[in-house]
């Protein structure tokens, strides 16, 4: 009796079955795909900006960490998914923040990292007095 035709040969290795190549560039006039719906409903709209809505949102505000008293900017950007805290050149605090980040995680982020904040701020007034 014949083996069926799915079965492994005996005593040998099954290779995998090998896909038909496709051409490296397809036939002239011939467009297939997204292309092809795409030519079909016409051309492609101009790109738009992102609507005012979903761009970033800043909040000034201070908070007292041991006896000083800080301003920080609070940025609250769409595609962004990490909080940065960030000491720019003028010695202004920026907490760059994802869409859902709250004020008051804001606050609580700066006071977890009191200690970073007051000493790099520190080091930046030092630079601006220079």
């Amino acid at each position: 009796m014949p083996a069926p035709m799915h079965s492994r040969p005996r005593g040998g290795v099954v290779l995998p079955r090998k896909r038909p190549r496709r051409p490296a560039f397809p036939a002239a006039g011939r467009v297939s795909g997204a292309k092809a719906r795409r030519s079909a409903r016409g051309a492609r709209p101009p790109c738009r900006k992102r609507p005012p809505a979903l761009a970033a949102i800043e909040a000034r505000d201070t908070l007292r960490l041991g006896d000083v008293e800080i301003g920080y900017v609070l940025k609250r950007m769409p595609r962004r998914r990490h909080v940065h805290l960030l000491v720019n050149g003028e010695g202004i605090v920026e907490v760059r923040a994802p869409w859902r980040f709250g004020r008051r995680r804001a606050r609580e982020t700066l006071r977890g990292n009191a200690e970073w904040v007051l000493h790099t701020l520190e080091r930046a007034r030092r630079r601006i007095a220079r």
